[in-house]
């Protein structure tokens, strides 16, 4: 059973390779070891697919970024919590007909990544957001 986990030095190739309309912002981010700032490029982005109607590569962003936050290390872990998902949660404010099934997408799945992860107090992510 493999119990590596994702370090920071592999995010950018995890984003670039999965993400490829990605690679232009994350090349804005000296260095690339600011583990941070490329989750706030990734959450920046996953929020531009969405408020764009790009639902695939929306999908596919959350997916990735349930993965490095379940295969992680503990610095991938906090920089995917404390900045990606409390950035990202921001979509669902958004109650407009045509990004309704961007909201579904992502109630689902970020309130599915915090069970998963431990996390509890996911009441943020339910409170006044019902379809």
């Amino acid at each position: 059973m493999k119990t590596d986990r994702i370090t920071e030095n592999e995010i950018l190739d995890i984003l670039g390779n999965g993400i490829p309309g990605i690679n232009s912002e994350l090349e804005k981010i000296a260095g690339g070891s600011n583990v941070p700032k490329m989750m706030m490029c990734f959450a920046m982005y996953t929020t531009f697919c969405a408020r764009k109607g790009n639902t695939s590569t929306f999908s596919t962003c959350l997916n990735i970024a349930e993965t490095l936050l379940h295969q992680g290390n503990h610095a991938v872990k906090n920089a995917v919590q404390n900045v990606y998902f409390f950035s990202v949660s921001s979509l669902l404010e958004i109650v407009t007909p045509l990004q309704k099934q961007i909201h579904q997408i992502i109630q689902t799945q970020l309130r599915d990544a915090c069970v998963a992860s431990g996390q509890h107090d996911h009441t943020r992510l339910d409170a006044n957001h019902t379809l």
